[in-house]
């Protein structure tokens, strides 16, 4: 019932009556009832005025009978005023009459005394004292009041009753129908009758409503046949959608088979190159090594020497092409990365200019540097990768230019950053405008005959995929019949000299053995390969240090285990038991910390040879090795000193420049000198290398450098130093 808007707007009419008949009592009625006695009050005070004028003349007459015969009457004529009051100015009362017993003025509610004085010519003359009664006029008042408070209520009420039965005709009846409509429209019925009450407010909200119900009718029809059409669409497009994740799903799997091929296809191609690496390596060390060791003897012919020559040749050409082809494929694997660090790019630019010189007089050719170039000395970026572009630029000029020369040119050109400039141009055959298109193919070889088959056509190839990787780019201009000019421009960061100088190493000869006052150290070789083996193992017992040999990892353990070796050579690959295995093993041995370990080995690629370094190697040396780095490594390791030919000393044809004291033979016993002394003079080479075994046992670097003098025959030398031995107190 509450909810009705007659109900509603009920008690905000109630409180609005309510707010009025309180301000008419609380506030109108004691107003108007305080200005009506106000007023009656000034009426009484000008009526005694009147009575004061006539009362002069008989107070001045003293004519008390009169005096109280009039103020009699007046007070008989006005009943609300209690008493009346005569007085002279000496206080004497004139009225009433004294009786004996003075009427006194009292003082309770609803009672007022008013005192007026009487004057003639300014002089007082009496006073006049009236004393009202009110309450008979207030009551009178009061019942006025309330009748006018009944006839208000009553107004009020009529007022209510009109003002509801008018709220239900134009405003109530009106919103239940609009309420019953809209509840209507709720459940989509948009034909319920809805007539409009009028031309007002309500009329045009609800006309307002009829018309936006008939608009949503029509809305709703459209709607309706809109989702039909959706509906069908959305059918049609499930089904297409079914269709596309079948076909998504056949091409997923297709797409899974093929990058699982593609994985298992690379795999497989860096386990073949990996494979082919030490495969090739490994012999190829042997080869290169062993005609190095060779060239080396004194006695070999001129032709002899030759033919170790095109071997050595012929292996560095084979190191070379094995090389690029590991290097194409690294490339192509992504496997190739940058190692940015100073260095001397003038020094790099002379070494390749003084290698590269040689090729160049051997045909006749000018290899120059042009002297108008300018560029930085020092900058950062991969020296290696750097050189390599170089070599292999300046290597094509050379190789494929008959006649004339090849000129390098370095400068500097400014973009928003540095950039580097080389340019390397010949006076070769040129290049046809269509070949240049496929110039930095792979295995690309535009030049015919003997030059086209020396090589892998990868040297472009690996030389664009550098300069790529470096950020840079490569370009040609060629002129058939005039030559070709090859430019690269490369983004440079300069260095500071400082971080560029190192101490320069003073050049040293071949290693001939080592140097005295070192301790006696043990080399356990761990290699498969019976030719690798066989040449490390010439590598240290030719400088004098003692050497075991374990053909697998698990032999190399057992042996460490024994012997208790300073160093260890280990291949990776081997049977039984790889190198990694076996440096972790000995590495959890007793004392397996401090035998130094490096890894012989054949790898291609860089990340292998850093898994070498996480199983606890100290170090690795890369096959095919040169001495020297075999040699180096051993001195970084066991911190090992070595006695060197001099600097451009062919020691073919000259004996080693060994040092012999009579310190070092003063360790020897006498018996043994005397054998050796003996030896010596007798000229049996039997009986002298047999005496050299012998101080072996005492002395392996003493032995070794006995050995030297007496391979060339320098017995004089070492028969003075026994004998200054001798006579040695």
């Amino acid at each position: 019932m509450f909810r009705s808007l007659r109900w509603k707007l009920l008690p905000f009419l109630l409180l609005a009556s309510l707010a009025i008949l309180a301000y008419l009592e609380f506030a109108w009625i004691p107003g108007y009832l305080e200005t009506q006695r106000t007023e009656y009050i000034e009426e009484v005070d000008h009526h005694l005025d009147s009575v004061i004028e006539g009362l002069i003349p008989l107070v001045l007459a003293n004519q008390v009978d009169i005096i109280s015969e009039n103020l009699g009457e007046l007070k008989k004529k006005n009943p609300d005023w209690r008493s009346i009051r005569l007085t002279s100015p000496n206080g004497q009362q004139l009225f009433p009459p004294m009786t004996g017993t003075a009427l006194a003025m009292t003082d309770r509610p609803g009672l007022l005394t008013l005192n007026k004085p009487i004057s003639y010519v300014g002089q007082a003359v009496g006073k006049l004292t009236v004393q009202l009664d009110l309450s008979h006029w207030l009551e009178k008042r009061h019942a006025q009041h309330r009748q006018l408070i009944v006839l208000l209520v009553g107004i009020i009420a009529l007022q209510a009753l009109l003002w509801t039965v008018m709220m239900e005709g134009v405003v109530i009846r009106p919103m239940r129908r609009l309420s019953l409509a809209a509840k209507a429209l709720a459940r989509r019925q948009f034909d319920v009758s809805l007539p409009r009450p009028g031309q007002d407010e309500v009329g045009d909200l609800i006309g307002s409503f009829a018309a936006m119900r008939h608009d949503l009718g029509v809305y709703n029809e459209e709607l309706l046949e809109e989702i039909k059409v959706r509906q069908a669409a959305e059918k049609a497009l499930e089904k297409h959608h079914q269709h596309l994740e079948e076909e998504i799903a056949e091409r997923t799997t297709e797409l899974v088979g093929a990058k699982d091929a593609a994985l298992a296809a690379n795999r497989a191609k860096s386990l073949f190159l990996a494979n082919m690496s030490h495969e090739l390596r490994t012999p190829l060390n042997a080869i290169l090594g062993f005609s190095d060791m060779m060239r080396r003897d004194a006695l070999l012919t001129e032709s002899q020497r030759e033919n170790l020559d095109i071997i050595n040749r012929s292996g560095e050409h084979l190191l070379t092409l094995i090389n690029d082809v590991l290097e194409m494929a690294k490339i192509e694997a992504g496997r190739l990365q940058l190692e940015i660090a100073p260095f001397d790019l003038g020094n790099m630019v002379r070494d390749v200019i003084e290698m590269m010189q040689l090729r160049a007089r051997e045909k006749g050719l000018q290899l120059l540097l042009d002297q108008s170039s300018e560029f930085p000395r020092h900058i950062k970026g991969d020296e290696a990768r750097l050189r390599q572009i170089l070599i292999n630029l300046v290597g094509n000029a050379v190789k494929f230019t008959g006649q004339g020369g090849v000129t390098i040119r370095l400068g500097v050109k400014q973009n928003t950053r540095r950039h580097l400039l080389i340019e390397v141009e010949d006076t070769g055959p040129g290049i046809r405008p269509e070949d240049q298109k496929r110039l930095f193919e792979p295995f690309v070889q535009l030049a015919e005959g003997s030059a086209a088959q020396s090589g892998t056509g990868l040297g472009l190839s690996i030389t664009r995929q550098f300069v790529q990787l470096m950020g840079g780019t490569i370009s040609v201009e060629s002129i058939v019949g005039k030559g070709s000019l090859f430019r690269i421009e490369l983004p440079v960061e300069l260095a500071r000299t400082s971080e560029v100088l190192k101490p320069e190493n003073k050049e040293q000869g071949e290693v001939i053995g080592l140097a005295p006052g070192q301790p006696h150290y043990r080399i356990l070789i761990t290699e498969d390969q019976i030719e690798n083996q066989l040449l490390l193992e010439r590598l240290m017992t030719t400088i004098g240090l003692e050497t075991k040999i374990a053909e697998n990892g698990e032999k190399c353990v057992q042996i460490f285990q024994e012997w208790r070796p300073d160093f260890i050579w280990m291949d990776r690959r081997m049977p039984v038991m790889d190198g990694i295995e076996a440096t972790r093993r000995i590495r959890k041995l007793p004392g397996g910390h401090a035998v130094k370990i490096a890894a012989v080995t054949a790898s291609a690629f860089k990340e292998q040879q850093q898994e070498l370094l996480d199983a606890g190697m100290d170090d690795f040396v890369r096959k095919p090795y040169r001495f020297e780095e075999i040699y180096d490594c051993l001195a970084r390791q066991l911190g090992v000193r070595y006695l060197y030919n001099e600097p451009g000393t062919d020691d073919s044809s000259q004996p080693a420049q060994v040092q012999l004291t009579t310190t070092q033979l003063a360790v020897l016993p006498a018996e043994l000198r005397e054998a050796l002394k003996e030896a010596l003079l007798s000229l049996d080479e039997n009986r002298i290398q047999a005496a050299i075994e012998q101080v072996a046992a005492v002395d392996r670097t003493l032995s070794h450098n006995l050995s030297s003098l007496a391979e060339y025959f320098d017995y004089p030398a070492i028969l003075k130093a026994l004998d200054e031995t001798g006579s040695t107190p």
